[in-house]
């Protein structure tokens, strides 16, 4: 085994490379680390977009779009103007890479506690089309699109 001595420093390259996460930018455009970086409703705490909570979400016959989807969080369109932010209990592995979002077949309204199905592929709207994933709805919040962050709303 001549080339043992290789073996600890490739390994302790790999793991610093694993622990190295770059920064990002939060809302108000200051340069975090990924470690600090807030999840789920958190990531929306000065958003100027995000309402009061509310009981429920209703569509009229299913979501017609969504969103900025993560694993904890989901703004789901019911027509051109009225947006939720939907917060799941926990997390929900599918939801991030989520290409369909579909409610609980002939359920017109949400409310925590409910499920919405989640699949990762572009599919019909069809029960069976949605085994890759359910997730559970935690809180429903108003979502205003089109409000803008204070910064941007100031003259310059």
């Amino acid at each position: 085994m001549r080339h043992s001595h290789w073996v600890p420093a490739l390994l302790s390259a790999t793991m610093l490379i694993s622990c190295t996460t770059p920064a990002t930018e939060n809302a108000a455009g200051t340069a975090v680390s990924n470690t600090e970086t807030p999840r789920g409703l958190a990531r929306f705490a000065d958003d100027p977009r995000l309402g009061e909570e509310i009981e429920s979400a209703c569509f009229a016959r299913n979501i017609r779009g969504f969103s900025d989807n993560t694993e904890e969080t989901v703004v789901l369109r019911r027509s051109t103007n009225v947006r939720y932010l939907i917060e799941m209990v926990g997390q929900c592995i599918d939801l991030e890479q989520a290409q369909t979002i579909a409610l609980i077949n002939r359920q017109r309204c949400v409310r925590p506690g409910d499920r919405i199905f989640v699949s990762r592929f572009l599919t019909g709207l069809d029960d069976g089309d949605f085994t890759t994933g359910q997730c559970t709805i935690g809180a429903i919040y108003a979502w205003d699109h089109t409000a803008k962050a204070d910064a941007e709303n100031s003259e310059p």
